[in-house]
């Protein structure tokens, strides 16, 4: 008996110290790529771009060093859409690690240690309704195990809504849509997101391009809420190099930080590989980004 009250009040003390400075399963609001990020997370543009690109074939995977300073995770994200026509398919996959804690049973004994892990897997379809304009849906399945008896899962959608018109684009994005994570002893709500956005690209000459990013939203999650805000700037080079810089502001700086970003991008033939790095006085300072893709 002694066992399972321990065992209950570890799971509670587990699931509310993650609920409170982790924000379980925030992973899911973290930008796509080292692009996104080295903007300042400017991040409306999602799936619904597969049906307005000039590509086909996309795949893209990242690696995040998140937060080193605060939560310190690590993440994988992977990418891979296909579009055809006006139709796109697509699939995301994402693996966030936390570091191990010691484990104890109800007589204070060691009994080894935990690795806390959460995880996304989606699909989605993109549909081109007009010239320029596009909108898509990914079905996300979400996993959270924060101990041995504290495990969750639920399921949530996206849709982002895109126009393109020559330089300029504007969209719409409502992220993690769904249900809660029920943990037997908690349950905790999903980091809904909504955002609004634009981008525009300055023709400077043959030789370089500047792309102008700024996007402003609402998050909220388990009573915790924030009024966010990206902006940044892409300026490349001879089709090949990127320089990148951006902010991201938050109303709540403990529940989503502030920061200020900084990238590089190099794009040969059809591989690009970009970096981001984050700056600033909060827990994200130090986040690391590396990234690679191919487009067809």
């Amino acid at each position: 008996m002694i066992i399972k009250r321990y065992s209950a009040l570890l799971l509670t003390l587990v699931v509310s110290a993650f609920s409170m400075s982790a924000q379980t399963a925030s992973f899911l609001n973290v930008p796509d790529d080292a692009k996104d990020l080295g903007m300042g997370g400017v991040s409306f543009v999602r799936d619904a771009e597969c049906v307005l690109d000039e590509t086909s074939l996309n795949a893209d995977f990242s690696y995040f060093r998140w937060s080193p300073k605060g939560v310190g995770t690590n993440l994988i994200d992977v990418d891979i859409n296909y579009s055809f026509g006006k139709i796109g398919i697509f699939g995301e996959a994402r693996m966030n690690g936390y570091a191990s804690y010691p484990m104890f049973d109800g007589m204070g004994n060691g009994t080894g240690e935990y690795k806390p892990n959460e995880m996304m897997a989606g699909i989605g379809a993109a549909y081109a309704i007009t010239d320029g304009l596009a909108v898509s849906v990914l079905a996300k399945y979400v996993g959270s195990s924060l101990a041995p008896e504290a495990k969750a899962n639920a399921f949530c959608a996206d849709v982002n809504l895109l126009y393109r018109n020559k330089d300029l684009t504007v969209g719409l994005l409502a992220a993690n849509l769904g249900s809660s994570l029920d943990f037997g002893t908690a349950k905790v709500a999903l980091p809904m997101a909504v955002k609004a956005g634009a981008a525009y690209d300055l023709g400077l000459g043959e030789n370089f391009d500047l792309q102008l990013g700024l996007d402003a939203g609402y998050m909220a999650q388990s009573g915790h809420n924030a009024v966010v805000a990206s902006a940044g700037a892409d300026f490349k080079m001879f089709d090949i190099a990127s320089v990148r810089a951006g902010y991201h502001f938050s109303s709540n700086n403990a529940f989503d930080p502030s920061y200020i970003s900084a990238g590089l991008g190099v794009d040969v033939s059809v591989i690009s590989i970009s970096a981001a790095y984050l700056f600033g006085p909060s827990p994200m300072s130090g986040t690391l980004c590396a990234a690679i893709g191919v487009r067809f």
